[in-house]
């Protein structure tokens, strides 16, 4: 005979009850977007397709019994997949447990769209004018982002600017209320498979943990800082018959991703120099960090930044019907641009000028006009 629990149910029965009341959240570890979702279909948007994707179902015990946190931040670690969760106290919102948020962070140390605000607001914390907003769906937080955070792109009606009272720091009163923790901002190519573990995690499982170290802070800053890379393009005999042109790009002293080489192709002028100089730099630079291109090329800038607007929907001809030229740098261009903002990284261009005793354009100068002189060597051998 089975055992009873209170008021003569099945204690079976009684414990299954008891499992259906307690909040459900579903870990995602690895998968497209990292982090804790209260809503399966959530979840499988982030797993679904994702090469390796695991998942699992926590079953968190009623978190009541935190009252006595009152403005703090707990952290909970689910240690069998290293997921975590922040569940923390505050008054000023009554939002429920499961709502959802999405933090879109167009301009910051690491732009992309993050579940939890604490998160978000490491990623604009001492950066000059951040712009950030929170959303209550993914794709316009991702639309926020993409768009650079530039107004008109995203309706207003379905946006809102972050509370300050929703900062962390800022909460002295109580409530309950999780949000997901994303515990990797790497990205990995999609395929076909996921598999999904169901597990269910008692009380007795989870603990407070301990604040992050030092050493491990200073090393996530360290990673979600800007890359600052300076690019210049050199042509010797610009403009004239027997051009020859290189391409340089300045990562650092020392750096083996520096580069110095001769310009592929027929056209070798100035202008494709420079452009396929910020090309190769975009091709080389790691997707998971926003990146600072520095160039003294105004026309560079204004091809990527401005007015290739105009050029897409005129059909990629000038204001004068011609075709634009060195169409098929830009593009190129433009779709690293592109692949790197759908992975949350923004590539932001900063003119320099010339020859201005700056280091790291002299640098990247040097670095040009060695590759063009290599070829030109190689040229006039060729012809001895």
């Amino acid at each position: 005979m089975a055992a009873l629990g209170g008021k003569g149910v099945p204690e079976s029965a009684s414990k299954k009850r008891k499992a259906a009341n307690q909040p459900k959240f579903y870990g995602v570890r690895p998968g497209r977007h990292p982090g804790v979702y209260s809503d399966w279909n959530e979840c499988k948007e982030s797993i679904t397709g994702f090469k390796g994707a695991s998942c699992e179902l926590i079953c968190i015990p009623h978190i009541g019994f935190m009252s006595n946190f009152a403005s703090q931040i707990v952290l909970y670690s689910i240690r069998s997949r290293g997921i975590c969760i922040w569940a923390r106290s505050t008054s000023r919102r009554s939002a429920s447990v499961g709502e959802a948020r999405f933090y879109g962070v167009a301009s910051g140390h690491n732009p992309g769209v993050y579940t939890d605000w604490t998160t978000a607001q490491e990623q604009i914390k001492g950066w000059k004018l951040p712009k950030y907003k929170r959303f209550s769906t993914r794709g316009e937080a991702e639309a926020f982002v993409q768009a650079g955070g530039r107004p008109g792109k995203v309706d207003s009606g379905t946006t809102e600017l972050i509370d300050e009272d929703e900062q962390p720091e800022d909460s002295d009163d109580e409530v309950s209320d999780v949000e997901s923790l994303p515990v990797s901002s790497k990205r990995r190519k999609t395929s076909p498979a996921a598999s999904v573990n169901q597990t269910k995690t008692s009380q007795s499982t989870v603990q407070i943990a301990a604040t992050t170290s030092a050493a491990k802070s200073r090393a996530a800053d360290a990673k979600s800082k800007p890359l600052n890379i300076y690019t210049d393009g050199s042509s010797l005999a610009n403009g004239k018959v027997g051009a020859v042109a290189g391409v340089g790009v300045f990562f650092g002293d020392g750096d083996d991703r520096n580069i110095s080489e001769a310009l592929e192709g027929e056209l070798q002028t100035n202008q494709r120099a420079e452009l396929t100089a910020i090309l190769r730099a975009l091709e080389i630079a790691p997707m998971h960090r926003e990146v600072h291109i520095y160039t003294d090329s105004n026309y560079s800038i204004n091809c990527v930044t401005t007015w290739f607007k105009k050029w897409e929907t005129n059909n990629w001809l000038t204001s004068t019907n011609q075709p634009v030229m060195n169409k098929d740098l830009v593009v190129d261009i433009l779709a690293r641009i592109r692949e790197r903002q759908g992975q949350g990284s923004g590539t932001i261009f900063n003119w320099i000028k010339g020859h201005s005793n700056d280091p790291s354009n002299e640098a990247a100068d040097r670095l040009a006009v060695s590759g063009a002189q290599r070829a030109q060597a190689r040229r006039r051998q060729n012809r001895s």
